[in-house]
């Protein structure tokens, strides 16, 4: 009977912790020239040589640390119902979930913590942000992640990542820090962590903000009907106060006429039944004339 190797041994351990954390009893780990990856309940992390070497254990063991924690905390339907459309902002978005899952290991478990810190540091290496030397030349994506793990576990960002990190430190600061303060009180939410990172991406301008209702056109409208309504208001008043000015004028016109009446011994005298004379149609609304004589028998 053939006996397994170290490599062997090494891989059934890292199956048994994975399914320990997944409590999934299926899940697999293996190795790969190629990219780590995780397909189903497969687990595919870089091959260490032979004689497994210390730093090459910690960084296997992290990757399978990490797609073991994404298999038990992520949800994948949420996080493509929620990831953005922009590709710069969905790169971040994802990056900033892998923080999260990280985080919920590193933060119970000290040995986890340690592998995830080799894996990370390992992703690094090969990352631009380590060779930046402009703004430009540093992706947001790893940008936010090492920020948001600082913020999330206290962890500074690997070797390596300090001077491409510092040339957008300030900026994501000062336009997005408080929304990664806010996402460390959001661990076990995905949904609410999910809805904070997009707006922590919005405020960076990484998402377009949906223009919203322009206040001043709404509030413009209800003046404007308001005003229509003040002017209606006063023109009524107006008018009412001229037909009111214009009975008054009439009626000291008649007074004047009747006084003149009194002292012309040749007005014409009213009619014999003594009723007062209306105006006609051109002096509706005029006051009854005062007759300038008393009725006959």
């Amino acid at each position: 009977m053939t006996s397994q190797s170290p490599l062997d041994d090494f891989k059934a351990a890292l199956s048994s912790v994975a399914r320990a954390v997944t409590r999934d009893a299926e899940v697999e780990v293996g190795f790969t020239a190629d990219a780590p990856a995780q397909i189903g309940k497969a687990i595919k992390v870089p091959t260490p040589s032979r004689t497994l070497p210390a730093d090459q254990v910690a960084e296997a063991r992290g990757f399978a640390d990490s797609y073991a924690l994404r298999m038990k905390h992520h949800s994948e339907k949420l996080h493509a119902a929620a990831r953005p459309a922009e590709p710069l902002a969905a790169a971040a978005f994802d990056a900033m979930e892998r923080a999260r899952i990280e985080a919920l290991g590193a933060r119970h478990m000290d040995g986890m913590r340690s592998n995830l810190s080799a894996s990370l540091a390992m992703r690094m290496r090969s990352d631009p942000i380590s060779r930046a030397q402009g703004r430009e030349d540093v992706p947001i994506s790893s940008a936010l992640e090492l920020m948001l793990r600082e913020a999330l576990t206290g962890d500074r960002a690997p070797q390596g990542t300090e001077t491409g990190l510092s040339l957008v430190r300030e900026w994501i600061t000062n336009e997005a820090g408080g929304d990664l303060t806010a996402l460390s009180m959001l661990l076990d939410d995905q949904t609410a962590f999910a809805e904070t990172a997009k707006l922590a991406l919005r405020h960076l301008d990484l998402i377009q903000s949906d223009e919203p209702l322009e206040q001043g056109a709404e509030d413009g409208g209800e003046q404007d009907e308001s005003e229509a309504e003040e002017s209606q208001e006063e023109q009524e008043s107006e008018d009412g106060g001229s037909g009111e000015s214009q009975v008054d004028a009439r009626a000291e016109m008649a007074g004047d006429q009747a006084d003149d009446g009194d002292s012309d011994p040749d007005a014409q005298e009213m009619e014999a039944d003594g009723e007062p004379e209306m105006g006609g149609e051109g002096d509706e609304g005029m006051l009854p004339v005062r007759p300038n004589r008393l009725p006959s028998d």
